[in-house]
């Protein structure tokens, strides 16, 4: 899917997907192997950018090389977003998946509901997205202003770890917010996808 959305030959996943353990620091030696693996997925993604058959969202980044010279992107940039959007599109997706089947064997309640009523598997899986820290990654900010969340202070320039899954659970938004619940009102309201723009 990742590969159609960039418009790349799906025949390139397997190389990709390779870099992936290093490249979110699951490996032995992170730091050496993913400076490697970066920099064949960016050379191996550049040299996509002139491939005639690629298309998508590839194919219309390297139309923006036609551009003014004082506007024209890098090859590099561009290479970046593709393996970035790889990567990232990459790990959410197959850590949902792996997650809400965990969720359902080790819930059979649930499992049955939606076997038995196919018509919640669309709610099913907004409350699966709801329920699953399948990223869990604190985003690092810093705080451009002094703000006040809830009874913290934060000071321009401190340095904040984001949980932003970790809303998903918040019992003001989502009473009960452990227990999984198809027929909740703001069901779609989490924030699996995050918020804003990106």
């Amino acid at each position: 899917m990742h590969c159609h959305i960039l418009g790349i030959p799906p025949t390139e996943a397997p190389a990709f997907l390779r870099s992936l353990d290093i490249a979110f620091m699951n490996s032995a030696c992170p730091v050496t192997g993913a400076r490697i693996n970066w920099n064949r997925d960016i050379a191996r993604m550049t040299a996509l950018l002139d491939d005639p058959a690629t298309h998508g969202l590839m194919g219309e980044l390297a139309a923006l090389r036609d551009g003014p010279d004082d506007d024209r992107p890098s090859d590099e940039m561009l290479a970046t977003v593709g393996v970035t959007m790889f990567g990232a599109g990459t790990v959410s997706t197959s850590g949902f998946l792996t997650m809400a089947l965990v969720y359902l064997l080790t819930h059979p309640t649930a499992r049955d509901l939606l076997g038995d009523r196919p018509d919640l598997i669309g709610p099913g899986i907004e409350e699966l997205l709801r329920v699953n820290l399948s990223i869990a990654d604190a985003l690092p900010r810093l705080a451009l202003a002094d703000v006040r969340l809830g009874d913290t202070d934060i000071r321009e320039g401190d340095l904040v770890l984001v949980l932003v899954e970790g809303a998903n659970l918040d019992p003001e938004k989502f009473p009960d917010p452990h227990r999984f619940d198809v027929h909740r009102d703001n069901t779609a309201d989490h924030l699996s996808f995050g918020g804003g723009a990106h």
